[in-house]
């Protein structure tokens, strides 16, 4: 190192920095260990590049303990004028976040100063702290700012009133309510590319959500956990031009009669849906809306289903029937999956006309039971064939088959039909999980579904 130029220097001081700060696992030493006052102190000529390296000191790490206060001012001070990546952590397990939020007040006052150098910001904030840090009536000029995650406590809601966030440079916005926001975030919304809103167990006004979500005209990618005390009405169309991934998730209470009903998003490429509530069947109207959703776009590629359990194979049929570009499938933890795969099977594997989905090559299950064995052989039996000719029909082959399922809950005769099911087609089929690891072991098959 006494040998290496000081730009050989900065780059590997760079990498002994935290690349990211984790804001859901609060840990003491990783935030009060930082190691560039290690490095400082190494030795005269370390301290000298690293104080005079100003990019080293942009990302600035802060947990509310009351020495954090003197260490933003020291990162504020040798960054000079450096755009800033500002991480304040999650709160001690156990604590009121009320009093943490008091606590971090001296700390929060050091960065308003320097909010038109944040490029970065990431906070766990108790919610009556949000107007002392964001003033009411006032404009929070930040033009530097690409990605904030303002994330509240889940305490009960009271009236509050922020001032309006002025981030013409905004393109990823992390939440879990937004709806209190609704006028502070006004400005900001239209320019947002990537919006996501985590879990959280209510909302403080969902009737308002609609209308912030429509105004996020340039959303490519959307991720949205709903709470129970949704708002069930019929909404307007909404459409999102860009949008190429979208991922919703509701728990038993909420209802998704409107929102699925609305959304137009013909760049669409990937689709998750997940239901929170995994014993109750999935309604058909929610299917009906599902079909909407998925009509307004010619090009989905990748479907993922969580929970979802459908009432019958017809639902699924015609689910299915409007992903003709489909080319990978997930099914987590839905009982009867069999509802899923059976439509997928064709009657006549050499008659391309019989085939659902025709360029589906990747299928993952997981949480696979005994009634789904039987129609996942003759699904992956069907769809591997290579004598189907089917490639000149405009179809593909089924590539891989992911099955995330521990053996021995299945029962010895299920296990028996899997194993005995799939043999013939492992060598055209890449079967990734623990069936596939038999057959990649080449070990031996006993009569009662165990390996030797």
């Amino acid at each position: 190192m006494h040998d290496l130029i000081p730009e050989i220097c900065d780059i590997i001081f760079a990498f002994c920095t935290y690349a990211e700060c984790d804001m859901e696992r609060y840990s003491v030493g990783y935030c009060q260990t930082n190691s560039l006052v290690v490095l400082t102190r190494v030795c005269r000529r370390w301290r000298a590049m690293v104080i005079n390296n100003p990019s080293l000191w942009t990302r600035i790490h802060v947990c509310p303990v009351t020495f954090d206060t003197f260490r933003a001012c020291l990162w504020l001070e040798r960054s000079a004028n450096m755009p800033l990546q500002v991480t304040i952590c999650q709160t001690f397990n156990g604590v009121d976040s009320d009093s943490i939020s008091n606590t971090r007040m001296p700390l929060m006052h050091q960065f308003i100063p320097y909010f038109d150098r944040i490029q970065t910001f990431k906070a766990r904030l108790g919610r009556r702290i949000l107007p002392v840090i964001f003033p009411p009536f006032e404009l929070i000029d930040m033009p530097l700012l690409e990605e904030m995650h303002l994330l509240t406590d889940e305490k009960p809601y009271y009236d509050m009133t922020l001032g309006v966030f002025l981030a013409p440079k905004l393109q990823t916005l992390v939440v879990r309510d937004i709806t209190p926001f609704v006028d502070a975030l006004a400005c900001v919304l239209p320019n947002v590319q990537t919006l996501t809103v985590k879990e959280c167990p209510s909302w403080k006004s969902p009737q308002t959500f609609h209308k912030m979500l429509a105004s996020c005209v340039r959303l490519r990618t959307c991720s949205i956990a709903f709470p129970s005390n949704g708002w069930y009405v019929t909404f307007a169309p909404m459409a999102f031009p860009e949008l190429e991934s979208l991922s919703l998730e509701w728990p038993l209470e909420f209802s998704l009669f409107g929102i699925f009903g609305s959304l137009r998003a013909p760049k669409l490429r990937s689709l998750r849906i997940s239901d929170r509530a995994r014993e109750r069947p999935l309604p058909s109207f929610i299917t009906s809306f599902l079909r909407h959703l998925i009509q307004s776009t010619t090009g989905l590629t990748s479907l993922a289903v969580k929970g979802c359990n459908l009432s019958s194979q017809d639902d699924a049929l015609r689910v299915l029937q409007e992903c003709k570009a489909l080319q990978t499938l997930e099914i987590v933890n839905c009982h009867r999956a069999d509802h899923f795969l059976i439509p997928l099977t064709p009657t006549n594997p050499h008659d391309i006309a019989t085939w659902v989905c025709r360029s589906l090559t990747y299928v993952a299950i997981t949480g696979l039971e005994d009634t789904d064995v039987r129609p996942l052989v003759n699904f992956a039996r069907s769809r591997s064939d290579r004598r189907s000719m089917i490639l000149e029909q405009g179809g593909r082959y089924l590539e891989e088959l992911a099955l995330d399922v521990n053996i021995y809950n299945l029962t010895r005769q299920a296990r028996i039909l899997m194993l005995s099911g799939l043999l013939g087609i492992y060598k055209f089929l890449n079967i990734v999980g623990p069936f596939g690891e038999l057959f990649n072991s080449q070990v031996s098959i006993g009569p009662f579904g165990y390996v030797g």
